[in-house]
């Protein structure tokens, strides 16, 4: 007996599932899956392919068959005229050439000498807050980042470019948006004004890293230094700066705007984690605090849907995945599922202490990926999450208002739709 295509939605002709997606893309992933089960066929103009979410078919993805499941095509395509060939989506010995270049940038040592720098930042933020205040915490958070990036990371004069770079980041959110009902694959030549804005965005990234990429080593940072002393040349090193701009912010702007929110939305688990730092050594260390980060990072995965390609004609979970198949890995549907998660909607950190961890499959939590292309900036980012929380709490409580909510835009990452405003009070 051959084997099966996937079970599929229901969707359109021509269209396939295209617009049921782009009118609320994360209810559809949802909806899929449940309606549907592990591995579901999804249809789109010129592209098919399945969503795959149960942990180990997502293992077997991104560890045990890597090679056989690249970026591919497709994300270079759609993403190619931003990131160039860089290793975000790069393949092959491109890939492991453009990676071997960029982690002594990342070594451990590196990463730890970030953490004055990560603690200044977050003071600066804060530095205005009065007692009372309501604060925007995506804007204080994207701020946040932004000094850090220019501190810690690059050590020139990034800080100068802090709006350029923001307004660039929402620009290129809003042109992988979904939120006027156009899907993101309508080609760059299409005359939206999401496009032009976008087009803008990436000359005006381009000029920054341009201008890292002619940093004379001696006087960049440790880190920048590393980079620049790579093999790389001038073109590739705009491919990979440009893309430390936007993921050196970007996602962890959005992960430290959940964990704010989570925390102001739940003051049981807020003081909680304030009594663990009150009585830790090392604040940032403490495992609660590690705890509410791991679980705002659950419900509000910056990356809220990893794509593959398969390379060759293959089967997931027992059904067929032809040869250039799309394959989908929704870090928010399998966060959110309850074989591997107690009531999945509430955010509960206890589950990341203790035996609790040992109960779920490896890959029902995967927020930086997994496997050889896990995240490379992983390290930096969680520092960053907790040295900012910790410095924070140690000085403030947050308060939820009527307007603090993260209501999820997915585009090319997750990010609040809107600002989330909180109340902060001064301990």
């Amino acid at each position: 007996m051959s084997t099966p295509a996937p079970p599929t939605p229901d969707g359109l002709p021509v269209l396939g599932h295209a617009l049921a997606f782009s009118r609320d893309p994360l209810a559809f992933l949802e909806r899929s899956v449940g309606d549907h089960g592990d591995v579901v066929g999804l249809s789109m103009p010129g592209n098919s392919g399945v969503l795959v979410a149960h942990p180990a078919e997502i293992e077997r993805v991104l560890v045990d068959d890597a090679d056989a499941f690249p970026k591919g095509d497709f994300q270079r395509r759609e993403l190619g005229g931003l990131l160039g060939d860089g290793s975000l989506i790069a393949d092959g010995e491109t890939w492991r050439r453009r990676r071997q270049a960029l982690q002594p940038a990342f070594y451990a040592r590196r990463v730890e000498a970030a953490e004055p720098a990560m603690r200044a930042a977050t003071r600066q933020v804060a530095g205005d807050w009065r007692d009372g205040d309501t604060v925007d915490a995506f804007d204080a958070a994207t701020t946040l980042t932004l000094s850090v990036l220019a501190d810690a990371f690059f050590d020139v004069d990034v800080a100068d470019d802090h709006d350029t770079i923001a307004a660039a980041a929402d620009a290129i959110a809003a042109r992988f948006a979904h939120d006027e009902g156009i899907p993101f694959y309508v080609p760059d030549w299409v005359p939206l004004p999401s496009h032009r804005r976008y087009k803008r965005a990436v000359t005006d990234l381009e000029g920054v890293a341009y201008d890292l990429a002619d940093t004379g080593a001696d006087d960049a940072s440790d880190v920048l230094a590393a980079i620049l002393d790579s093999d790389l040349g001038r073109e590739e090193l705009r491919d990979e700066l440009v893309t430390l701009l936007l993921a050196g912010h970007e996602t962890t702007s959005t992960a430290l705007t959940a964990a704010v929110h989570c925390l102001a939305t739940n003051p049981g688990e807020q003081a909680r984690v304030r009594d663990a730092l009150d009585a830790a050594d090392d604040p940032a260390d403490a495992d609660s605090l590690r705890a509410a980060v791991d679980e705002a990072l659950r419900l509000y995965p910056p990356v809220h849907m990893l794509m593959r390609e398969a390379a060759e004609p293959t089967e997931l979970g027992g059904y067929r995945v032809p040869e250039g198949s799309l394959v989908g890995l929704p870090q928010w549907v399998v966060h959110r599922d309850d074989r591997w998660w107690d009531d999945p909607e509430a955010y509960r950190p206890e589950r990341f202490i203790g035996d609790d961890t040992d109960d779920r499959p490896e890959f029902a939590y995967f927020p930086f990926g997994g496997g050889q292309r896990q995240c490379i900036g992983r390290r930096f980012a969680l520092q960053e999450l907790r040295v900012a929380l910790a410095e924070l709490l140690a000085d403030y409580r947050f308060e939820a208002t009527d307007d603090t909510d993260f209501d999820p835009a997915p585009g090319l990452t997750l990010r609040p739709g809107g600002p989330v405003e909180v109340r902060v009070r001064e301990r």
